[in-house]
This record gives C-alpha cells, sequence and structure tokens, in this order.
C-alpha cells in the first residue's frame, strides 16, 4: 500500500492532482445524474467508502433483461475526507471550482453551505430542475413496507439515499465482516426502488479504503495535538516532511 500511494504521488506530481472533469467527483451530478433525470426518476446512492471492486461485484448482481448497466471510475478529491467526497457529489461546484467553507466543512453553494446529507438532498433537488428529491437511508430503503415506500417517493423526482455502514464497519475494525451484508443491502434497496417505480440508478461514492492494522503503523507526527489530521496537513507554506506531498487548493480547483 505505501509504495503504490508514493507511486500514484508521483503521477499526480507530474501530470497534476485534479483529473479531467470526467474522472472527478465533483462533476458526477452533472455529467451522470442530472441528464437521466431529466426523463425519468433516478435513485442516487451516495455510500461513504464504497470501493470501486465492490462495484464491480453488485454489477453482476444488477444486470438483467432490458437493464443496462455501466462502470466507470471517478477519483476521490483531495482531501479523502468524508466531509469533502460526500458534500462534493452533490452539485456544489461553479464552472468547476469549489467554495470551502470552513476547514473542509463543507461547501458553499448559493445562499447556504452544503454540509450534511439533508444539505445534500436540497442541493441535488435545486439543481434538478428545481423538482423534488427526498433523502433516505440505505437502511431505511430495505426496511419499509412496498407501499410505503412508494409514497414516501411519489413526488420526488430524485431519491437519495445514503449510506454509511462501510465507513462505519471500518472505523469499528469489522469492515470485512460486513461487506457481504452492506452488499446485500444494496441489492435489497435497487429491486424495492425498481418495484416502487424508480427507472435510474447511479452508485457512488466518496473514497474507497485500505486494509491495514493500525498496531503495525508507526505513529507520524503532524497536525495539531488537539484533533490531528490523519489525511491532510492544512498550511500556508509547503510541508516538507518524509512521506508528505505538497499540492495548492488552487491546483485543486479551490
Amino acid at each position: 500500500a505505501d509504495r503504490l500511494a508514493r507511486d500514484f504521488a508521483a503521477l499526480c506530481r507530474e501530470h497534476g492532482f485534479l483529473p479531467e472533469p470526467a474522472l472527478q467527483q465533483r462533476s458526477v451530478f452533472e455529467q451522470v445524474v442530472a441528464p437521466l433525470a431529466a426523463d425519468e426518476r433516478v435513485a442516487f446512492f451516495l455510500l461513504d467508502a464504497f470501493r470501486y471492486e465492490m462495484a464491480t461485484e453488485l454489477l453482476d448482481d444488477l444486470k438483467g433483461a432490458g437493464t443496462v448497466v455501466d462502470l466507470k471510475p471517478r477519483l476521490a478529491e483531495l482531501p479523502t475526507v468524508t466531509s469533502v467526497g460526500m458534500n462534493l457529489l452533490a452539485p456544489v461546484a461553479s464552472d468547476g471550482r469549489l467554495q470551502v467553507a470552513g476547514t473542509f466543512a463543507g461547501f458553499k453553494t448559493g445562499e447556504y453551505t452544503v454540509r450534511t446529507p439533508a444539505d445534500r438532498a436540497r442541493a441535488i433537488g435545486q439543481r434538478g430542475g428545481g423538482k423534488a428529491s427526498v433523502l433516505l437511508n440505505l437502511s431505511e430503503v430495505c426496511d419499509i413496507e412496498p407501499e410505503a415506500l412508494k409514497r414516501r417517493i411519489r413526488d420526488a423526482h430524485i431519491v437519495v439515499v445514503h449510506g454509511t455502514e462501510l465507513d462505519d464497519a471500518g472505523e469499528a475494525n469489522v469492515g470485512p465482516a460486513t461487506f457481504e451484508v452492506t452488499l446485500r443491502a444494496l441489492r435489497s434497496a435497487y429491486a424495492a426502488l425498481q418495484k416502487a417505480g424508480v427507472k435510474s440508478f447511479v452508485f457512488t461514492a466518496d473514497h474507497g479504503f485500505l486494509l491495514l492494522d493500525d498496531a503495525t503503523l508507526p505513529m507520524v507526527p503532524f497536525g495539531p495535538r488537539r484533533g490531528p489530521r490523519r489525511r491532510y496537513v492544512l498550511d500556508a507554506h509547503p510541508r516538507a516532511e518524509s512521506g508528505m506531498v505538497n499540492v495548492s487548493l488552487a491546483a485543486l480547483g479551490y
């Protein structure tokens, strides 16, 4: 994992840390969701830590008669924290650039800031032609009665499904044991929403994950003593510590 990270950082230094728009998270809504929502009801799954490899497993389960299934990569936006990746999946970019709120606590769009799942659903509804959106948790979609689900999404043009099960399991060090459970929940939610009248589905994530044992990793001192950040350091000047790579906010489209 360390060798892969170093090699990838070297590629980013050579070619730039912000990829072309077709690979950016901030473009998912405008490039993928909005065109689908122009003609039919869409379910937009925002799944914390849903790896590309897990999507390949889900892909085969979604294939069926008359169903068109596609899988394309997107690169996690930097810094790779939930408050960045999840909020960027809502339409918060303006001309490809982002206006950050606080220390990556969210993103400003119009007269408010997108920080929470409810904020994301609000921004999605407003950008989706002013048509209503509804926010549901993954577990809620799986547990609700079919008729109740139909009523819940009846007036929604975009159904936003929020899932944190994978990230929660990883933080609790029980990730692998729960992966198949989450995949079953996604299959169940897909079937339930399809029966409720949803025609198109988009599954995406904020970032992936690495399975590492914290007990075997050396501590790298950085950041403030109170609440040090595990994945990035925000500083007015470039840092040169071993194991770090520098990139300016301007180069990331902030």
